[in-house]
């Protein structure tokens, strides 16, 4: 029986993703960029959160 890693990237959240074309918001951005590879829309916006 072999034992399979799995790897984990930890991101912190501390800003929003927000795709212009479409209107999806996205936490990580992980996801953000896989969205735009995917969907091909190029404009994301950040929006930071206030400390």
């Amino acid at each position: 029986m072999s034992s399979s890693s799995t790897s984990m990237t930890i991101e912190e959240i501390d800003r929003l993703f927000y795709c212009t074309e479409c209107k999806v918001v996205f936490l990580f951005s992980s996801d953000a960029i896989d969205h735009e590879t995917a969907s091909g829309h190029p404009r994301m916006q950040e929006m930071a959160f206030e400390e």
